[in-house]
Order: C-alpha cells, then structure tokens, then sequence
C-alpha cells in the first residue's frame, strides 16, 4: 500500500516501473549519501568506539578472556541512536573491578536518572528500562555513574577501574531482546548488480538514508521498495523531503510478508515539480511495525530523478 501524504507532489503505483533512461540522479549508487541507523548493539573491546565517548580506557581483554572496555572514570558516557521514541530496555553486561567496597552504578539518560544497581566482580547481566519521556529522535546519552575507582595491588598500573564493560543491547521494551539470538542490528549495504537483477540499496530498519542534491528543472524521482525475503516482518517506508528548515512526509509504503520468494515490489514516482531548481534533502526511512519486530529489511532498487518524458515500460 502507498500513502500520498502531501497532495502537491503527485505519487502513484505503476504496474512496472523499468525507466527506459538512464537517471538524471542515481540514488542508488551510494554516492554523497549519508546513513543514521538506530542503536540497537554496543560490543566493547572489538574495535567499534563510534559510541564512547568519554570515561573509557582502551580495547582489551578481561582476565576472564571475554573483550571488553574499563571505565576508567567516575563517570562514563555513550552516545546511541534512536529513530522510534518508544519506551526502550538496556541490557548490559559488566564486572565491576573487585575491592571491599560494593560498586554502585547509577545509570542517566539525556541527564535523567533511570536506574541504580549494585554490580558484582564477575561479567553479568543487568537491565533497565527507559520511558519514551526521556529519548529523543536522533542521538541521545547514555551514562554510567561509579560509585568508586580502584587500583590493582600489583604495581605498574598507572589506571584507575571502575567496571569492565562487555556488551550493551538496546530494543524496545515491548518485544523480547534475544527471542532468537543476538538482535541483528540496523545498517544500510549496497549490492551490485548482476546479470539478473540491477544495483540495491539493502536497509535494515529501523534506519534513514539520506542525500542532499538540487532537483533539475525537469524531473520525477522514481524508486522500486520490496521486503528482502518472505521471512522479513512488515516494513514502513517513508519518503521526506527537506526545504530548508521545513521537512515533509510525501510518501508512506507499506510492505507485507509474502508467501512467493520475495514480497512484490512496490512503485513509487514523485512529481518534484514543486522542488525544481531547490536544493533539498531527500530521506527515506524504513521502520518495522511498532511491536511486531525489532527489525526488518527492505531492497530499494532503480531509485533515481529520471527526465520527465521518460514514461518508463508499463506491463
């Protein structure tokens, strides 16, 4: 199903959508486009630091053999994505540095105060939850206050410990972390193309590809959306287009599991003949059902600014 949502940019499903042209734009390509995917897995001590921030010593390994990252300070701050504000739970895996006083770990998001526990010198499980009050669309603070910092007995250490940090895992509250395993986590690939098929854009969501061009005077933007697999959960894609400091929802694609090898492909064509000769922002977000699934993913194919003349190959 595809929803119009702003009436002067005329969208419509085609039984075929082949251009017969090449793009004007190819959106496909990957070229200048940026990617912001929710955090839904934080692995410490393998070599991803995108989301430490401060407080952190560096990659190593526990004494126990598992990776990890020492908290070196009192205070210890992540940075994670949140696309959907939905009421969301923590799973974090620690060992806090052994001594003889208990360490406690206050735990804050964006400044607030959501949980409190006291954390043993062996690597465990602890969870919390955070109300949707607290989250913000977009990049948001996760941060862990110790109550305490220890040094080893041993000499020629020159740090200071609070707790050995392992893993982090982030879903929404509604749905189980681990039902099947470890959540796969959002991402963007691009595939090439083969004889049989053209170039894709694969999309784990929840996540937003985003492209900032200028939109020639002539021009329709045309895209293919489709579920991976028939074993993906349902998927909302949205289309946005940003003029400046205004952004508007134009397009809403909703894609259902099918029983054939891949759910049909949906059609999408958006007259730009209200952007032409703009600059704008052109982003597409891609989210499961709320509470149905934690992630699905879609394939975007053939997206592009095609000539407007260029009526494509109608079945």
């Amino acid at each position: 199903m595809i929803v119009a949502l702003f009436a002067a940019a005329s969208c419509q499903e085609s039984s075929l959508a082949t251009p017969t042209r090449a793009p004007i734009i190819d959106l496909t390509s990957g070229r200048d486009l940026r990617e912001v995917a929710e955090t839904r897995r934080i692995l410490f001590g393998v070599g991803d630091r995108r989301n430490l921030i401060d407080g952190w010593s560096v990659d190593e390994r526990h004494s126990s053999g598992l990776p990890c990252v020492w908290a070196t300070e009192l205070e210890a701050n992540i940075a994670f994505q949140v696309l959907a504000v939905v009421a969301q739970q923590f799973l974090v895996k620690l060992s806090a540095f052994a001594g003889a006083v208990p360490q406690t770990i206050t735990v804050l998001v964006n400044g607030h105060e959501v949980s409190t526990f006291s954390a043993e010198a062996a690597f465990l499980e602890y969870r919390f939850v955070v109300p949707a009050s607290l989250l913000r669309r977009g990049e948001n603070r996760l941060t862990f206050r110790h109550s305490r910092l220890g040094s080893p007995a041993a000499g020629g250490e020159s740090r200071r410990f609070a707790a050995a940090y392992n893993s982090i895992l982030i879903g929404p509250e509604c749905l189980p972390l681990r039902a099947w395993g470890l959540p796969s986590p959002p991402r963007v690939q691009r595939e090439r193309a083969t004889p049989s098929k053209p170039a894709a854009l694969v999309i784990t969501g929840p996540a937003i590809i985003s492209r900032h061009l200028r939109i020639p005077l002539q021009g329709v933007l045309r895209y293919q959306v489709s579920l991976l697999t028939p074993a993906q959960a349902p998927a909302v894609a949205t289309l946005r287009i940003g003029d400046g400091d205004a952004s508007r929802d134009v397009v809403e694609t909703r894609l259902a599991p099918s029983l054939f090898d891949r759910s049909p492909a949906r059609d999408v064509e958006v007259d730009l003949t209200p952007w032409r000769g703009k600059s704008v922002d052109l982003e597409l977000e891609v989210d499961p059902e709320t509470c149905r699934s934690a992630v699905t993913t879609v394939a975007i194919e053939r997206a592009g600014v095609y000539p407007t003349d260029d009526a494509g190959t109608r079945g």
